[in-house]
């Protein structure tokens, strides 16, 4: 009965999450769509032919960027300019073009952010996981 419990809860948590997931890659896809075409042409580059995967590593850039997007250092508790550094260096790191020059100063508001998250080509999970861990560090030694 346990397990039967278990593999139920398992199921159901599963499927929340993919219904959560889908929700941030339709965000990501309405508000950003120059990135998420960007995020569709890395998937498709990293997993030629593989659809499923393709589909996989989408979904989980988006869902990566739409945290990105919604952390600030009030998560972590630590100071705001700590956390800008943090997450600008995260984002210089872990993206293939970290230096876009002024091809979006043209541009404004959401427009001029999508612009730049879509030159900027980053991994965004590696991102997220990466200001986490800063952060985390930042406060064990403050």
């Amino acid at each position: 009965m346990k397990k039967l419990l278990f593999f139920y809860l398992l199921a159901l948590s599963c499927i929340i999450l993919n219904a959560q997931d889908e929700d941030y890659t339709s965000y990501v896809k309405t508000n950003f769509p120059k990135t998420h075409a960007t995020i569709k042409s890395m998937a498709a580059k990293e997993w030629p032919g593989d659809y499923e995967m393709q589909a996989y590593k989408i979904m989980s850039l988006c869902n990566a960027l739409h945290e990105y997007i919604t952390l600030d250092a009030k998560d972590f508790g630590i100071p705001e300019e700590v956390y800008s550094d943090i997450s600008s260096t995260a984002v210089v790191e872990w993206s293939e073009n970290p230096d876009f020059g002024t091809k979006c100063d043209d541009l404004s508001g959401i427009q001029r952010v999508d612009c730049a998250y879509s030159i900027l080509r980053a991994d965004w999970e590696m991102v997220v996981y990466e200001i986490k861990k800063q952060a985390e560090a930042y406060k064990s030694i403050n």
